[in-house]
């Protein structure tokens, strides 16, 4: 069926309607029938209008017969005509139509073609620009196509290479290598799959993936298509891949190893519950396996309250908000006793979930440690502030950091008033400039020597103080100085006093080397001088024998002093009561001191007895009122006070250098002139004064030093200018309640003697003036020069000898010994020791036990007639 616009013909012969014959039919129908045609169409015309109009008003009109005859004739013309012009005109159409359609088909070709064009140009302009190599072999390897990537690693152009085949562009095993894999993609007839080649290009490796096809053309000719990639970068990439990949799994187990290894517990969690826990945290919480803590909530192994408390973190943390990430807590043991326990917590995201990292330390030990530190830090600070020494420490620019209790009692500041200040501004200005120095020292990194420094007190006084300094180090930089300052004050006047008796005692060292033989020549001169004034042929001046004896007698209470002064006198002690001796002394020393002073006592009623030479005693009150006296030109007051004091080891007395104990104090004060620093420095030397030449000798105040020091007393002195002078004398108390004194016959006449004498004396003048008193009182008197000697006297005298009278000190044999062994000869004689040496000689030479008898030289006629009959009447 053809379809046309404005026409249908259904179910007409093809072959009619198609057939030349027909169009050629209708051609010679409308010729030769033309007129005819022409005819019948004015008949059908005219035949045709009766018909319109009864088609128009429906309204049938009767007509004769011959009309219907032309009628007939006339609608043939027309359908003739009719079919004619349709036939033609079909005719025209189909040629037009052809014509049209031709004109497409060339123009549909030439557009194909240039899309052919266009698609290959775009084709060629792709392939020439990819990176993938592309080319085309034929049957017998011969490139017959090959793009710029396929040229480009041979350094050729695409057209040099065409025609050529691998084993022209390769190495021969390569090229087999390529030719053996065509031949099995042709054989195959399929794609083959990529396969992995290295090769050699300019020296170096290259990674190629190749993909091969076959081609059929429409001729049926068999081509070889090939891909290649070159996948050397990747091969790179996924080495380098695989490397960190590798890395990254030895570093999850040497994670996991350090993690299970860790001697500090791991635990991760979320939203309270554990999901991982290493060895070490289960250990320290009582599990032996770290999966029995997975899953389970933190509560398990925490307080409940610190439970809470780092759950509250977690929260904070997993929000945003700022959380602590290291404190402590309260872990809890699967026994269930309570750890102490230290968390250092970070948060981890893995995937989509944050978990919390916690790292869980044991500080028990540590807590021990800590608390043994602050025990020892504690007891560091009580030792610091109970030390007697003041601690410090100065910054860098010379300035107090750190003070201890000591610093206050030995400056009288408080603390907080020097704390912030420089150390300097302490100093004496004289000691600024050597304690700068010292201190400078010390910030250098030296160790300076001790050294003293004088600081002002508060109250203004001046205290020196020895310090010890030592530069104080961190990470081997010096920030500062740390010193000890120790108060010596004390120490230096106790050091004074020391110096002071280190004179004393070469002096005393001197007068008892020199009192042995001075008093021998005293002991004659006096002796000689009671032989003459005995004499009564009137012979004699005795004016001028009792000046000798007044000088003897001078001479022999000079060497009493002097031996006093060096603690070298022989004393008696007795046990007294001070307040008897002070009464008995009122007379002498009103008349010692004059009218023009006054005496006044205040004596404590009940006071301890003490043990003293009472002689001595007085002889220390007179020469502390002759010195008061002496003070006070014109006129004053002496004041004598006697009370039982204790003497404590905080008592300023004791820090002076009485020791601790009870003691009766006796103070002598006067309202005199007074002395500066200067004068007391000095004031018990001997032989020191500040009297005019010839009004002193020195020796009042060395003397009452020497004595109260040999009768275990102490001496201190407190005077200024102007303000007058007080000496305190200490004498230790006793518990004896027996006060006594020494009793001595009055001088008189004594019976005479009767008894037979040894005497042995070295030195013959001695010798010869005992022997001659003795005499001259009647005894019998055997000589002789040395122990020795008298042993063989006493071994060849075949009558009694009733008493030896022997020197202490001699040559070959002494007066000890000399005495031990006449009491294995003869038991019941008896015994009288004399000397002139000092009380330390006889103790050495052992003469001064219980019961010895002894007489010290120089002694007078009466004193040796006295001790003479005492020894034999006992």
């Amino acid at each position: 069926m053809i379809s046309y616009p404005g026409f249908h013909a259904a179910k007409t012969s093809p072959w009619l309607l198609s057939c030349r014959g027909v169009r050629w039919l209708a051609c010679v129908l409308m010729g030769g029938l033309a007129p005819l045609v022409a005819q019948g169409a004015e008949v059908a015309a005219t035949s045709v209008q009766p018909f319109a109009g009864l088609y128009a008003f429906n309204e049938p009109e009767t007509t004769s017969g011959p009309s219907w005859i032309h009628w007939g004739l006339g609608s043939a013309a027309v359908a003739l005509i009719v079919l004619g012009a349709v036939l033609l005109w079909q005719e025209r159409f189909r040629r037009g139509q052809k014509h049209s359609l031709m004109q497409r088909e060339d123009a549909e070709q030439k557009r194909t073609e240039q899309a052919l064009a266009e698609s290959e140009a775009r084709f060629h302009a792709f392939m020439d620009h990819s990176p993938l190599v592309a080319f085309i072999k034929d049957a017998a390897g011969r490139y017959i196509y090959g793009n710029q990537a396929w040229a480009a690693q041979f350094g050729k152009k695409p057209a040099d290479l065409l025609g050529r085949t691998d084993f022209d562009l390769w190495p021969e095993e390569t090229a087999r290598l390529f030719r053996d894999s065509d031949a099995k993609t042709l054989a195959a007839g399929r794609v083959t799959e990529g396969v992995e080649m290295s090769l050699m290009a300019d020296g170096s490796v290259r990674h190629w993936m190749v993909l091969k096809f076959p081609i059929r053309e429409s001729s049926g000719r068999q081509l070889l298509g090939g891909a290649v990639v070159d996948i050397t970068l990747q091969k790179q990439v996924d080495a380098t891949l695989r490397a960190s990949e590798e890395k990254l799994r030895r570093h999850q187990e040497l994670l996991t190893a350090t993690f299970a290894a860790s001697r500090e517990g791991i635990v991760v969690e979320e939203n309270g519950q554990i999901l991982y826990a290493n060895q070490a945290y289960a250990s320290v919480h009582g599990y032996a396996d770290p999966e029995e803590l997975v899953g389970r909530p933190l509560s398990a192994v925490q307080s409940h309250e610190d439970a809470v408390r780092m759950l509250e973190y977690g929260r904070q943390r997993l929000r945003g908000e700022a959380a602590p990430t290291l404190y402590e807590f309260k872990g809890l043991h699967r026994d269930g006793s309570l750890l102490d326990l230290e968390a250092s917590v970070s948060t981890c995201q893995i995937g989509e979930t944050t978990v919390i990292v916690t790292v869980v330390r044991d500080i028990r030990e540590r807590k021990k440690a800590e608390e043994a530190l602050r025990q020892s830090e504690q007891r560091y600070r009580q030792l610091v502030e109970s030390a007697r020494d003041a601690i410090f420490s100065l910054s860098l620019d010379g300035k107090l950091t750190s003070l201890n209790h000591a610093f206050e009692t030995i400056t009288g500041w408080a603390r907080s008033e020097w704390l912030g200040k420089p150390f300097t501004d302490l100093v004496h200005p004289e000691d600024i400039p050597f304690t700068r120095d010292l201190l400078d020292r010390s910030l250098r990194g030296e160790q300076p020597p001790i050294f003293e420094v004088r600081l002002i007190r508060k109250s203004g006084e001046t205290v020196t103080t020895e310090y010890t300094t030592t530069p104080r180090m961190e990470d081997g930089q010096v920030v500062g100085i740390l010193g000890i300052a120790r108060e010596i004050t004390s120490r230096r006047r106790l050091e004074e006093q020391f110096h002071q008796a280190q004179k004393m005692e070469a002096i005393g060292h001197l007068a008892g080397g020199v009192a042995h033989d001075f008093n021998n020549l005293l002991t004659v001169i006096t002796g000689y001088c009671d032989l003459l004034l005995e004499d009564e042929s009137g012979f004699h001046d005795i004016a001028a024998l009792n000046e000798i004896q007044r000088a003897s007698q001078r001479a022999t209470s000079l060497t009493r002093q002097l031996l006093a002064f060096g603690r070298k006198q022989i004393l008696a002690p007795i046990v007294l009561d001070l307040n008897a001796v002070v009464r008995g002394m009122d007379t002498l020393l009103c008349r010692l001191i004059g009218e023009d002073i006054t005496l006044a006592t205040r004596l404590e009623a009940g006071m301890r007895p003490v043990k003293a030479d009472q002689g001595q005693i007085e002889q220390v009150l007179m020469n502390l009122a002759v010195n008061s006296r002496d003070a006070m030109p014109v006129g004053g007051k002496i004041t004598i006070e006697t009370a039982t004091v204790i003497i404590d080891a905080g008592s300023a007395r004791h820090d002076a250098g009485v020791r601790p104990g009870e003691y009766v104090r006796v103070a002598v004060s006067d309202t005199g002139c007074g002395m500066d620093e200067r004068v007391k420095a000095h004031l018990f030397e001997p032989f020191f004064t500040t009297k005019e030449v010839g009004k002193g000798t020195g020796l009042g105040l060395a003397t009452a030093h020497g004595i109260i020091q040999q009768s275990g007393g102490h001496v201190l002195v407190h005077s200024e200018v102007g303000q007058g002078t007080t000496f305190e004398i200490f004498l230790p108390c006793i518990q004896e309640a027996t006060v006594g004194r020494e009793i001595q016959e009055p001088l008189g006449s004594l019976p005479p003697g009767s008894e037979t004498v040894l005497l042995v004396e070295d030195e013959d003048a001695v010798r010869d003036i005992v022997r001659r008193l003795l005499s001259s009182d009647g005894y019998k008197v055997l000589e002789a020069r040395h122990g020795r000697e008298g042993l063989r006297v006493c071994e060849q005298y075949v009558d009694t000898i009733h008493l030896l009278i022997t020197d202490v000190v001699m040559p070959e044999m002494g007066g000890r010994e000399l005495a031990e062994q006449i009491a294995l000869l003869r038991p019941a004689m008896k015994f009288l020791y004399m000397s002139g040496y000092t009380d330390d000689a006889l103790v050495r030479q052992g003469v001064r036990s219980e019961g010895a008898a002894f007489l010290q030289k120089p002694f007078s006629l009466d004193m040796l007639a006295r001790k003479v009959r005492e020894v034999l009447d006992r």
